[in-house]
């Protein structure tokens, strides 16, 4: 049996992760679709993202095309971790919606909000 808090975490990601997708993972939907369709598809469904952060809306479309299908979005909880300190990075985060508390050695040292972006530099 896993610990209360634990449960408790695993719990409230389920029920965010059902309320924001209604159990619908449009990358496993789309897996067998031609390429083209898939492109497109995607290209909407990141729309904001593409459009709001300037290397992407640089980008031309193309590579817009080609990243669109590897962008993958997901929602956290309230406390929940990204990373530890000392943890290897190998993504790059960008902030849509929500705010995302940066802490070190337990003290608060900023806020990232929407357009911020964090990860590998």
């Amino acid at each position: 049996k896993f610990p209360e808090s634990l449960a408790n975490r695993m719990e409230d990601f389920f029920y965010n992760h059902w309320f924001t997708t209604k159990g619908v993972v449009a990358s496993e939907i789309m897996e067998k679709w031609p390429k083209g369709l898939r492109e497109d598809c995607f290209l909407y469904i990141h729309d904001l993202l593409l459009k709001q952060w300037p290397v992407l809306k640089e980008a031309s479309i193309g590579c817009q095309r080609a990243l669109s299908e590897r962008l993958q979005r997901f929602t956290l909880c309230p406390g929940d971790m990204i990373y530890h300190s000392g943890d290897c990075v190998g993504e790059i985060y960008f902030v849509i919606r929500g705010h995302i508390k940066v802490i070190k050695n337990d003290k608060l040292i900023g806020v990232l909000t929407s357009g911020d972006v964090f990860g590998e530099s």
